[in-house]
């Protein structure tokens, strides 16, 4: 396997008492090989129902990619992270992809 992917190892959803907000820390890595870069999408997800919605994401391509991103989230649902990564070749020949999610956190 060229890349090396983690996902929500650091999340966490907390309450803030000022304004009884939440607050989800968003955090995923995936380092590729040498020779290698990859293209990263991190979502947050919320459960609405059965259904798992992507209500926020970010993006960056290299071959280390860190998340280190924060959102606010709605009280009374679930949440996790998925992390989407697209590995490439020197000649930007698709190599292989890879998707993992974090654990669920409620709110």
């Amino acid at each position: 396997e060229i890349a090396s992917c983690l996902v929500g190892s650091e999340m966490c959803i907390r309450d803030r008492s000022i304004n009884s907000s939440g607050y989800a820390s968003c955090d995923g890595t995936c380092t590729v090989a040498s020779g290698y870069e990859a293209e990263a999408t991190l979502e947050l997800q919320q459960k609405d129902g059965s259904t798992w919605k992507t209500i926020k994401e970010w993006s960056d391509s290299g071959d280390v990619i860190r998340f280190n991103k924060a959102q606010f989230v709605a009280r009374g649902y679930d949440y996790r992270l998925k992390l989407t990564t697209e590995v490439y070749d020197a000649n930007g020949k698709f190599v292989e992809d890879d998707v993992t999610y974090s654990g669920v956190e409620s709110h």
